[in-house]
């Protein structure tokens, strides 16, 4: 899973990042706020950890952007701001949790797993299913029809933000940002690689179809049914 960490005390965004990619997670760390805005716009995270007074944008101008462009992505706010009317004002916009700071990195943590199990709708299975398709979030196994996939780690991650998005067109940018995030120089060429290879895997147990090209613009996994 990637997580997205806005904090303007450098310090403290290198601790939770840190914190954060020991509990296995692929974090991307920024420290400003339109940086944020536009990251976090692109739907590629599965929680963003937001800090609310950073420069040139809050954490709630930010949400409250999110939010009236329909990215439901869930937020844990991470602020000094301490009063009940703080809390009520976060979680009003949007925001699905509210920590203060200071605060144990330890609860950070519990937190983003809780808001993660939440988001999901599966507190203890951790399992991501559509159709015949069974993902393991945990084991990182993937099977079709009880059949085992066989992926590789790239190729199970692609996989999975297909079918976590299954129904939408996802451009080749976003799907590059989401597996190798933004600082990165893999160009879409890695990428059309590990899906050549995933579509291989797929054609084995014959369901290679559920994946569609877009023509110039990326690809779309068939919602059941379609």
């Amino acid at each position: 899973m990637r997580l997205l960490v806005a904090e303007d005390d450098a310090s403290l965004l290198q601790a939770i990042s840190e914190a954060l990619g020991k509990e296995g997670f692929e974090v991307d760390s920024v420290g400003d706020g339109a940086d944020t805005y536009f990251f976090a716009a692109q739907g590629i995270y599965d929680l963003l950890v937001l800090d609310i007074t950073m420069p040139s944008m809050s954490g709630l101008e930010i949400v409250k952007e999110l939010r009236s462009n329909a990215i439901d992505t869930p937020v844990l706010f991470v602020t000094a701001r301490d009063t009940i009317a703080d809390r009520v004002t976060g979680l009003g916009i949007g925001a699905d949790d509210y920590l203060v700071k200071p605060f144990a990195l330890a609860e950070l943590i519990a937190r983003v797993h809780a808001l993660l199990r939440r988001s999901a709708g599966e507190a203890t299975k951790r399992v991501l299913a559509h159709g015949a398709f069974e993902l393991d979030l945990l084991s990182r196994e993937a099977r079709y029809n009880g059949c085992d996939l066989n992926l590789t780690m790239k190729e199970f991650e692609l996989l999975e933000f297909l079918i976590i998005n299954k129904g939408s067109i996802l451009t080749r940018s976003q799907i590059s940002d989401r597996l190798w995030g933004f600082d990165t120089n893999i160009g879409f060429g890695i990428l059309d690689v590990h899906m050549h290879n995933l579509r291989k895997k797929l054609a084995a147990v014959s369901c290679e179809d559920n994946i569609k090209t877009i023509r110039g613009v990326g690809y779309q996994f068939k919602a059941e049914g379609r």
